[in-house]
């Protein structure tokens, strides 16, 4: 009230200096009464405010009226450009929320709230959800009124055998099957009148029992396939098999391998899987005991199943040595206190085919079937180790020296419909090691190689095109040495390992083409000093 009053009293002053004749006007040498501390204009103020600062200070104190909130949606308050504001509640995806930009739920947002049937974001009345959130009526639906049938712009009309909805429409495509696009009455608007002005019986293009009518299971989303309507279960196939709206729901996951490595075992469940772009898909390693299979819990060999496998050009799936638990071990050789354990080198390991067998010492046997749908990873190589040296023999100073055999490939299953391999598939056995590839120079024998491990494609189609190549060959066998004590006297000679045996390549389907390499060969047997090691057998390819 004080500065209010105040105010009032400097209006008269200036209107009594006016009739007297007295000019305060932009003059330096006269005195500015309204200007300076104290004055109502705010200290170092041009001219007088008008409006929120007219009586403030320079804001040095209150305004007369409350203070005007300028709105910042997510605030929780309401400002006076928002129509709510519920601050870290404001949502554009739950219903009945106040949205993101402080605007009221409303159709056409694109989110079903309370009232609406649907919302698809749009206005369109042709797309099956109206400018009032409605949804499209089904021909031959019974109804009492239009408010029974969806839409604003559909119909409940009057035919033969009772009411009916009629969708509204504007040329054929809008119908579905059993019904036509045309005036419901004459004068009327276009809407799918079923044939004959008759809802009963069932108008079912394609025979799967759902399409137009009181006697059909229901309408159907695509009256020309059989195998989709509501009643159908969804499948994998890039389609709604069902009509729900929605493709390949509770489907597998695809598998990409773009440019990347990847390792996998065990039974493998995709939808889509495809190598591309230089990515590697690598079997995990076997991780048991060797030549048992059931010890390494899934490891060593990939068994995938899905709608369609496609390895591109430049995509790999390696199962190089990732065996070992196949059953056709080779053996194992040795020399313990002068006495030789098996006098000869180390034998290949056996899968498709046999492995090469040391002087005297037979191969990994071959195991696993032709042409069935079983896939077995490949066995390793036998190994050379010397154990204790006699006194004075020439190889005692190779004590504790081991000679390793090599690793069995592993093996790779792909189980789809459509198969396509434009890249490589390998489950190679790995080399048995050299006598002069040990921890020291002079071990003397060289290891066995381990055998081709398997690989199976088994679909309806599957093609192996040109520039393909899918191997499962055994690894060569180790070379033998020879080891001269640095104390002169006899010499510690030595015998080449046996190679790897080919593993088993199966190619099944019904229609199958294949235009790359299909190779199951078996590794080199190894020369030595004291003897040689004999042939490996080749694998096997079998195609169906």
């Amino acid at each position: 009230m004080r500065r209010i009053v105040l105010f009032g009293f400097a209006l008269v002053l200036l209107a009594g200096c006016s009739r007297l004749g007295l000019d305060f006007g932009d003059d330096p040498s006269k005195p500015d009464l309204l200007a300076g501390p104290g004055s109502i204009d705010g200290p170092g103020d041009a001219g007088g405010d008008v409006g929120a600062d007219a009586f403030d200070g320079g804001d040095d104190g209150g305004d007369i009226g409350p203070d005007v909130d300028t709105g910042v949606c997510g605030d929780g308050e309401v400002g006076p450009t928002e129509e709510c504001d519920d601050g870290p509640d404001n949502s554009d995806e739950d219903p009945d929320a106040c949205r993101t930009d402080c605007t009221a739920p409303r159709c056409g947002d694109g989110v079903v709230d309370d009232g609406e049937i649907c919302d698809d974001g749009n206005g369109t009345p042709w797309d099956g959800c109206d400018a009032t959130c409605r949804a499209t009526a089904d021909a031959c639906t019974e109804c009492a009124t239009d408010a029974d049938c969806g839409r604003q712009i559909d119909t409940c009309v009057t035919l033969v055998d009772g009411t009916f909805c009629v969708p509204a429409c504007r040329t054929e495509a809008d119908c579905p099957g059993g019904t036509t696009c045309r005036a419901w009455r004459p004068g009327g608007d276009l809407a799918c009148i079923p044939l004959e002005n008759v809802c009963a019986g069932c108008f079912d293009e394609d025979g799967d029992g759902w399409g137009v009518g009181v006697e059909c299971l229901g309408p159907d989303c695509r009256d020309d396939a059989p195998l989709i309507n509501p009643g159908a279960d969804e499948i994998c196939d890039d389609l709604d098999n069902d009509c729900d709206g929605l493709n390949d729901e509770g489907c597998p996951p695809d598998l990409i391998v773009d440019g990347e490595t990847v390792e996998l075992s065990g039974e493998q469940l995709f939808d889509r899987v495809e190598v591309r772009n230089g990515g590697v898909l690598r079997v995990e390693r076997f991780s048991g005991d060797p030549g048992d299979v059931t010890s390494g819990g899934g490891t060593g060999c990939l068994d995938i199943t899905a709608r369609v496998v496609r390895i591109r050009p430049d995509g790999t799936v390696n199962a190089n040595g990732a065996g070992g638990g196949g059953r056709g071990l080779g053996a194992d050789a040795g020399w313990d206190g002068g006495i030789s354990l098996v006098n000869t080198g180390p034998a290949g390991g056996g899968h498709g085919g046999r492995g090469g067998a040391g002087d005297g010492l037979p191969g990994g046997a071959a195991f696993g079937n032709l042409d069935g749908p079983e896939i077995d990873q490949g066995s390793n190589g036998g190994s050379f180790r010397i154990v204790a040296g006699g006194l004075g023999d020439a190889c005692a100073e190779l004590q504790g020296r081991v000679s390793q055999g090599g690793i069995g490939g592993g093996c790779v299953a792909f189980r789809a419909p459509r198969i396509i391999v434009e890249g490589q598939i390998r489950a190679d056995g790995t080399n048995g090691q050299n006598s002069t590839e040990g921890p020291r120079l002079g071990v003397v024998d060289g290891g066995g190689g381990g055998s081709g491990g398997g690989i199976v494609l088994e679909g309806r189609t599957v093609e192996v095109a040109a520039g393909s190549a899918l191997t499962a060959s055994g690894g060569a066998g180790g070379r033998g040495g020879t080891f001269d004590p640095p104390g002169g006297g006899d010499s510690c000679i030595g015998n080449g390992g046996g190679g790897g045996g080919g593993g088993r390549i199966k190619v099944l389907g019904d229609t199958v083409r294949v235009d790359g390499i299909l190779r199951a060969n078996p590794g080199t047997s190894a020369t030595g000093p004291q003897s040689n090691a004999r042939p490996a057998s080749p694998g096997t390819v079998f195609v169906e």
